[in-house]
């Protein structure tokens, strides 16, 4: 028994030390290689405990050489991740960002259903009934007067006359106009 606890503790231990860094990330957020290499970790870890009667270097080596390789390919990954080449972007509060970047932002992945195309995620709303989501607004970054001045590029003066505006994590913009004839005015 006192074997295996203590097997038990120094694999915890050193799984710890080699994957601490992924236990921050979200699971969303992992790529599927990182879950990989911890899973294989994990696995030799488990047999080494329930065969405390097989050398324990046996399980040791191995789980060091896929920590050693997982440390390698995210530092090989840290560095080519840093990309060379310079977008259009604007500045938000301090940082460059273009719209697309800012709606990636609030929607970092699309959704696959079995077998068929991705599809994107609902788009965050801008303007509901004539009104303008500043709480959305801030979640990408950007202000009413942006939103003004891209409604003027599509020919909208009044943000009264959208019904309902959203943009999508590309930065497309989606709008339903109010009916004119329908309207009553006040």
């Amino acid at each position: 028994m006192g074997t295996a606890a203590a097997r038990t503790l120094l694999l915890i231990l050193l799984l710890i030390a080699g994957f601490g860094k992924l236990m921050t990330v979200k699971i969303i957020e992992r790529a599927l290689i990182d879950l990989v290499f911890v899973f294989m970790a994990v696995e030799l870890s488990v047999i080494a405990i329930i065969r405390p009667e097989e050398p324990f270097v046996r399980f040791l080596v191995p789980v060091l050489l896929v920590i050693g390789i997982y440390r390698i390919r995210l530092f090989s990954a840290g560095l080519a991740g840093r990309p060379g080449k310079k977008r259009r972007s604007s500045k938000v509060e301090g940082r460059d960002e273009s719209p697309a970047e800012a709606a990636r932002r609030c929607f970092p992945r699309t959704f696959t259903t079995s077998g068929g195309p991705p599809h994107p995620p609902m788009g965050l709303s801008l303007i509901e009934s004539g009104k303008v989501r500043d709480d959305h607004l801030k979640q990408i970054g950007r202000t009413p007067l942006w939103l003004r001045q891209e409604l003027r590029k599509f020919g909208y003066r009044d943000v009264r006359q959208v019904n309902y505006l959203i943009i999508d994590e590309s930065g497309n913009f989606f709008m339903d106009l109010k009916d004119r004839g329908n309207r009553t005015e006040s």
